[in-house]
């Protein structure tokens, strides 16, 4: 059974410490080859991942002495050193409850609550510089329908930029997304009906289909708007297609830093002892000699520091404007004052490798890094608890000594999972 996935998913595996056979590694690289050399999108990779993994094995490469876990993490780490694709990987079968888009009860209320949707600041700089900070173009639908509260805070946000000359949209830490959401958001800079892009397998067998901006019966009330946009490393996937479509159809100045390089949109497959996650399909520009941004990112027509692009491009509105560098701004949404809970020393206990995700501290403010998801802050709850920009909980746990010794995560969906500590960082 295969189930398409959103772009980027953050997953970690259920911790088990029970070691597996022989005949349940042999099985997990047979499924894993099957599924390389089948679905992966450039078949010539996928004959030499198979390849390697099962030379690996047979060389007794793979350790029996490991959990199904960290199997899996062993074997997801080689094929991406093989690879160079992130969105590559093997997953335990819990896991597979992450992949699934959850099929939230049909809302339809009038009034959408915007910052639970973009976890950024918007707001409007000296009356005419409009900003706009995009983390999230994922839609929380099961069935890939336009999700009413995300489409209304779209609209909020448009209405609420209409008299700005300028938009600066800052996709820096943009990772997440589905097709019809970033399409809903370019519908507002873009005609209808205008050619986006297309999905591609490897086969001609399986043809591609074309995406269009949608027909809303609504003008692109934001079409005419001098647009700035700010990207980074963590710009990936629907983000660098929205970047990628504003430079092209509105001749948008991009600002930062090289993208992530994400264009491939990856396929569940389901197993009994693992799921593998293998990138089937690839984003491309059918109008532009099937252009492809994956592995080599889209980039910026001014090379900055990614911390510095969006003072860095107020300054050169500024020096267009021929006005000062004193500004008002007016919010629609406030950023998040982004407390740590406490001194640089005493967040050193919390730093370290759990499994598969980072735990580090710059300054005085911690980040998480999951194996595939670029570094997030963390914001202080309370006690050991603290939360991602995406709504996940990380509850620190303590062992007899006091002592840092793993880590609970606590998705929106009520899912919890647990990992320990493995490493000091």
């Amino acid at each position: 059974m295969k189930i398409k996935i959103a772009l980027i998913i953050l997953c970690f595996p259920l911790i088990s410490c029970a070691q597996i056979s022989n005949s349940v590694l042999n099985n997990i690289i047979n499924k894993v080859s099957k599924d390389l050399i089948e679905n992966y999108i450039d078949s010539t990779k996928g004959l030499k991942m198979a390849a390697f993994i099962t030379a690996k094995y047979k060389s007794h490469g793979y350790d029996t002495t490991m959990n199904i876990e960290e199997i899996c993490c062993s074997i997801t780490n080689d094929l991406r050193l093989l690879s160079s694709d992130i969105l590559i990987g093997i997953e335990a079968p819990d896991t597979i409850q992450l992949a699934q888009i959850a099929d939230d009860e049909e809302n339809t209320k009038e009034e959408a609550e915007i910052d639970n949707y973009f976890y950024g600041a918007v707001k409007i700089v000296n009356n005419d510089i409009g900003y706009f900070e995009i983390n999230d173009f994922s839609n929380n639908k099961k069935n890939f329908e336009i999700d009413m509260p995300k489409r209304l805070a779209f609209d909020k946000v448009a209405d609420f930029m209409k008299p700005c000359k300028y938009l600066v949209i800052d996709l820096r830490n943009c990772k997440l997304g589905t097709s019809d959401m970033v399409l809903k958001f370019l519908s507002y800079f873009i005609d209808t009906d205008t050619y986006i892009y297309s999905e591609i397998g490897r086969r001609p067998s399986e043809g591609s289909e074309d995406y269009y901006i949608p027909d809303d019966d609504e003008l692109p009330i934001l079409k005419h708007k001098k647009v700035y946009i700010l990207t980074g490393y963590n710009t990936m996937g629907y983000a660098e297609l929205a970047a990628y479509s504003l430079r092209k159809y509105c001749h948008a100045f991009i600002i930062g830093d090289n993208t992530a390089g994400v264009a491939h949109i990856s396929y569940y497959y389901q197993g009994k002892f693992c799921n593998v996650i293998v990138p089937a399909l690839k984003m491309i520009d059918s109008t532009n000699n099937n252009y492809t941004w994956q592995g080599k990112g889209i980039s910026p027509d001014i090379h900055c520091n990614t911390d510095n692009a969006y003072d860095f491009t107020l300054s050169r509105i500024y020096n267009l404007q021929n006005t000062q560098s004193d500004f008002t701004e007016k919010f629609l949404i406030k950023p998040p004052v982004i407390n740590s809970g406490g001194t640089a020393e005493s967040l050193k206990q919390y730093c370290g490798f759990y499994m598969r995700v980072i735990i580090s501290l710059k300054g005085s403010t911690l980040y998480s890094t999951g194996l595939v998801c670029p570094e997030e802050v963390l914001q202080y709850i309370k006690d050991d608890t603290y939360e991602t920009k995406g709504g996940i909980i990380i509850f620190f746990k303590r062992d007899a000594q006091n002592n840092i010794s793993g880590i609970n995560l606590i998705y929106k969906t009520g899912l919890t999972e647990s990992y320990r500590k493995t490493t000091l960082y």
